[in-house]
């Protein structure tokens, strides 16, 4: 079984319906953890018939949390292989997941991770510029295999991975997973292909939340452009020879 699980809040209005159709046309099943929505996302996913779950919480933000959440909804339905996606994180077309998977050796115990497009104002364009690069951010897995003893530091509330963790001790001390490169297939992140209002939202909310906001967040400032060293390339071109490990 692949099970599909993602946490969402208030996605109706991005590509959560192209997320849906997506995930439908391969996974055997969605679990989604609602993180309090009021505009409809939840009423939306549970129109999908391979929607198995939409589990509703009004909590404050707690990403560890979150994710341990959903993570043991999905292991409820005891699945042989985990994929978990944000809600704006699409596998791009004519790829075959469940053959991908296929070739995955028995005894492997890691998570695949993939070459992540940050499509900037538009879906026609990603960024390749700095951290933006696809190659960059290759090392964040997002399928794993279904197993109960994983955990996610619930105590951490921003930045945690998609893929949970191994527990090495008792309290604080985790192990991530080792990680299988597939850069043949890549995924399309939407989250900064909105108007610049939504987007000046979200990075205002991102600097507030942060402590360390200063340090990273201009990366998603919204007015960006050229002179600051913004590169973008047309979807579906690559920045490189797809076949070859970079």
């Amino acid at each position: 079984m692949i099970l599909v699980g993602t946490c969402l809040k208030n996605e109706v209005g991005r590509v959560l319906k192209q997320w849906l159709d997506h995930a439908s046309q391969w996974a055997d099943g969605i679990v989604v953890l609602d993180d309090g929505s009021t505009d409809g996302s939840a009423d939306l996913c549970r129109e999908y018939d391979k929607v198995l779950e939409v589990h509703t919480q009004h909590l404050p933000r707690s990403e560890g949390r979150d994710r341990q959440t959903l993570w043991d909804l999905m292991m409820e339905h005891s699945p042989e292989w985990c994929v978990l996606l944000d809600a704006d994180e699409i596998f791009e077309e004519d790829v075959s997941i469940p053959f991908l998977l296929s070739t995955v050796q028995s005894d492997f115990s890691g998570s695949l991770s993939f070459p992540m497009c940050h499509f900037w104002k538009s879906k026609t364009h990603y960024r390749i510029d700095g951290v933006w690069h696809p190659d960059r951010v290759l090392e964040e897995g997002r399928i794993v295999r279904g197993c109960k003893g994983l955990v996610y530091p619930s105590h951490v509330t921003e930045h945690v991975s998609n893929v949970p963790y191994r527990r090495v001790a008792a309290g604080y001390e985790y192990e991530s997973l080792p990680i299988m490169r597939v850069p043949g297939i890549r995924i399309r992140h939407y989250s900064f292909i909105f108007d610049d209002d939504v987007h000046r939202a979200k990075y205002q909310e991102r600097m507030q939340r942060n402590s360390d906001a200063y340090s990273w967040a201009h990366h998603i400032d919204p007015d960006a452009n050229y002179e600051d060293g913004m590169q973008l390339l047309e979807w579906p071109d690559w920045w490189r020879d797809p076949y070859t490990l970079p």
